[in-house]
């Protein structure tokens, strides 16, 4: 890690080439000694290559970061809604995706279970989405 002055750095250089030129074949001679051009080059191929690929091929997030957003804002409508029927009328509005009803139900749970004593207020939100559909 300590620099030292090279006085053949000329020759050195050269030696470099021909040496790189036999075992990466003529190729490695397409780009400047600092190699701009070279990494330019690679990176706009690199593009096509991964705009071909994105066609080619679905990204699926396994991190669940749509349903961490999604606990998020309804744990945040609940917590700020002065009653039960404010709190369902705002998470009606929400509408929620098929099968992402389930995850309204745990959120009430776990605000429900945040409390130290029980409160009506949960239970008249989760009564009336119970009335309202099914499905909850």
């Amino acid at each position: 890690d300590v620099f030292k002055f090279d006085e053949k750095y000329e020759e050195n250089e050269q030696k470099y080439k021909t040496l790189s030129k036999e075992i990466l074949g003529s190729d490695a001679e397409s780009g400047d000694e600092d190699g701009s051009e070279e990494s330019g080059s690679g990176e706009s191929d690199n593009e096509e290559e991964q705009e071909g690929d994105q066609k080619a091929m679905t990204i699926i997030d396994n991190t669940e970061t749509n349903l961490v957003a999604l606990r998020r804002t309804i744990y945040l409508t609940i917590n700020s809604s002065l009653d039960f029927e404010e709190c369902a009328h705002k998470l009606m509005k929400m509408q929620l995706k098929p099968g992402q009803e389930v995850e309204l139900c745990h959120m009430f749970l776990d605000c429900c279970a945040e409390q130290r004593t029980y409160e009506k207020f949960y239970g008249l939100l989760a009564q009336r989405f119970c009335n309202i559909n099914r499905i909850y």
